[in-house]
């Protein structure tokens, strides 16, 4: 049947620009400050005007009353490392569109896109005791924010 495979053959290109559009996305901003290269200069024994020098200000500060005489200061960095957007399919629809190879309307199956912003968030905790660093940890967390149109 040659109606068919016109059909299958327009589903096909519908499909294969989707694909096209999904797989678009922008190089990753990597910022300057904050990042996981940075972090790794933290070293046990240093004070915290040399952790400002390396990364700045942290986003909150906390005391932990660890013993009776004893409080550990912690300070909580969260940096954005990488972000990029991306278009990632949210649904279908199906649609009537003229044909005119088969000079009729016929269902065409569409998918829906839409942009992702997508973060990868460092977080850092620093612990200090006695005015230095006795210990600090470093994570990575992806985020994905849908954009509202």
């Amino acid at each position: 049947m040659p109606g068919l495979s016109a059909y299958r053959i327009m589903k096909l290109m519908v499909l294969i620009s989707a694909l096209l559009l999904v797989s678009c996305a922008t190089p990753p901003e990597i910022e300057d400050a904050g990042t996981k290269e940075e972090a790794l200069e933290i070293n046990r024994g240093m004070t915290g005007e040399q952790v400002l020098g390396i990364l700045g200000e942290p986003e909150k500060i906390e005391n932990f009353l660890i013993d009776q005489n004893q409080v550990v200061t912690v300070w909580f960095y969260k940096r954005e490392v990488s972000r990029s957007t991306e278009m990632v399919t949210t649904g279908t629809r199906t649609e009537l569109r003229y044909n005119p190879l088969l000079q009729r309307e016929v269902e065409v199956e569409e998918y829906i896109t839409s942009p992702v912003i997508k973060s990868v968030i460092q977080n850092i905790k620093i612990a200090f005791r006695e005015g230095k660093v006795s210990n600090w940890e470093s994570n990575l967390i992806e985020d994905k924010n849908l954009i509202d149109d």
